[in-house]
């Protein structure tokens, strides 16, 4: 993965068009909503050595139609991202430390 770039409205990481993304609050950790194909991304954001931000894929979240926003709940016990699903005019809540959508 490259740098954080913008274009047009939409955020790019290299080849992924992210329609929004959050980080979590140390800023070791990217997520990301993209809809080709409608998912949730997370990347690794932590400083090498070298201080040099990682940005690897750690995992990629498949979501129904349409994720447009993310907000992250880091004061639950398990962090949970909630993302607005514009095409299913829902909310979907999905448990960031399994990966696993929960509704």
């Amino acid at each position: 993965m490259g740098e954080l770039k913008f274009y047009n409205d939409f955020r790019t990481v290299d080849r992924l068009l992210l329609r929004d993304f959050v980080f979590n609050p140390d800023g070791t950790r990217m997520y990301g909503v993209q809809r080709f194909p409608n998912s949730l991304i997370v990347l690794d954001t932590s400083l090498d050595d070298d201080g040099v931000a990682r940005n690897t894929l750690i995992r990629t979240i498949p979501l129904p139609g349409g994720p447009t926003e993310i907000v992250l709940d880091t004061v639950s016990s398990a962090p949970l991202a909630y993302v607005s699903l514009s095409a299913e005019a829902e909310v979907a809540i999905i448990d960031l430390t399994n990966g696993v959508v929960l509704r």
